[in-house]
């Protein structure tokens, strides 16, 4: 199932880069592109963030290996 996290944070981004560009013109666009920096990086990364999740773990969910759950450090957790 496709669910276009990666695309809607690339838009986010060039409408973000497209506000800081038009704010070496008009002050009001760069005070918008100041605004707007945090929500849009925060998006951006984690979109690409859950992405290399999704891949790395592809849903399987945690492994159970000698008792110890993995991602988890080994600490020795019994299941």
């Amino acid at each position: 199932m496709k669910t276009y996290k990666r695309e809607f944070a690339i838009t986010v981004a060039l409408f973000w880069a497209g506000f800081c560009i038009w704010g070496v013109y008009d002050a009001q666009a760069l005070r918008v592109a100041e605004f707007i920096t945090w929500p849009c990086l925060a998006l951006a990364a984690s979109a690409f963030g859950l992405d290399a999740i999704a891949k790395q773990f592809g849903g399987r969910g945690p492994v159970v290996v000698e008792g110890a759950t993995w991602p988890l450090p080994f600490v020795g957790i019994r299941t």
